[in-house]
């Protein structure tokens, strides 16, 4: 997969075979083609000195030709609608100026954004707010941990 290939070559460091808090609390690659985690912290900052906070992980798989990215904010605990949607909007940016330019500008890509939490009983008017936001048109999904990323691709943003 020659553009994944590219990723790997250009973030280096900042790729990581998995994306989860704990053991028990992963995403699923499989179905999804070759697939890479970016962890977002690990991304280059735009300015010097300014750590904006970052989402926990970014995935970009390759099938068929297709790259598809899904932009993760992983939540064991308590949830912060603001905080989630300020991470998830800094690494959908970074997304755009860091790792799209290293694949080039005839990539077909469709971006989602997501926050990950663990059981979806919690925060129920957090999960709420969430589900009513937007990034770049996409509805943030609220999902459980354990599932497919193939499942999650094919829910529609709600």
């Amino acid at each position: 997969m020659y553009n994944i290939d590219l990723i790997r070559k250009g973030l280096g460091q900042a790729i990581s075979s998995r994306c989860q808090e704990t053991k028990s609390q992963k995403i699923s690659f499989e179905g999804m083609g070759d697939c890479i985690s970016v962890k977002g912290e690990s991304l280059p900052y735009d300015k010097a000195g300014l750590k904006e906070k970052r989402c926990d992980c970014i995935i970009i798989c390759e099938k068929d030709s297709e790259i598809w990215a899904a932009v993760l904010e992983l939540r064991s605990k308590t949830i912060n609608p603001k905080e989630v949607i300020a991470k998830l909007e800094n690494c959908n940016r970074s997304l755009d100026r860091k790792i799209l330019p290293l694949i080039g500008k005839n990539a077909r890509i469709q971006k989602r954004a997501f926050a990950v939490l663990s059981k979806g009983g919690r925060n129920l008017s957090a999960l709420k707010v969430l589900r009513h936001k937007t990034i770049n048109g996409e509805h943030i999904q609220t999902i459980k941990y354990g599932q497919k990323l193939s499942n999650i691709r094919r829910e529609k943003g709600r």
